[in-house]
């Protein structure tokens, strides 16, 4: 079971607490159910909000997601929550985010667009972005 985890560049919140927990009993509940589960939940360790409170703060980037995680992970704890049994953090996968992206790109499923990159639906013909507003690309075939 693959969860989005934290971007770590402020203090943990009841928010965290909520998400995980609910995650976290679920997990349980399936293995209790006889099920083999391999639970993974990701770290964001590269992010516009988390470069910004580096420059703000003075500390590499780095050092700021190292800190955040390590109070999150400690939160969690406090809580009973298990870990989950892999980790991953996003700047230990970039080439092979990049190279999926384009992948995704070159078959038509998304486009590039200002400072984004929108994913077509399953479908092929809604844009995943048009609730945020973003424009929609010039057909490319």
């Amino acid at each position: 079971m693959y969860i989005c985890g934290i971007t770590p560049y402020d203090s943990v919140h009841l928010g965290h607490a909520r998400c995980y927990t609910v995650f976290d009993v679920l997990v349980r509940h399936l293995e209790a159910s006889g099920n083999k589960v391999t639970y993974i939940r990701n770290i964001t360790d590269i992010d516009d909000k988390l470069i910004a409170k580096s420059r703000k703060s003075g500390e590499t980037m780095e050092a700021v997601a190292k800190r955040y995680s390590d109070e999150f992970d400690g939160a969690m704890k406090k809580l009973g929550l298990r870990p989950p049994d892999k980790e991953p953090r996003v700047t230990q996968h970039l080439p092979e985010i990049i190279a999926l992206v384009e992948k995704i790109v070159k078959n038509g499923f998304a486009y590039a667009a200002a400072a984004a990159c929108i994913f077509r639906c399953a479908n092929s013909t809604v844009l995943a972005g048009a609730m945020a507003r973003f424009p929609t690309a010039q057909s490319t075939t």
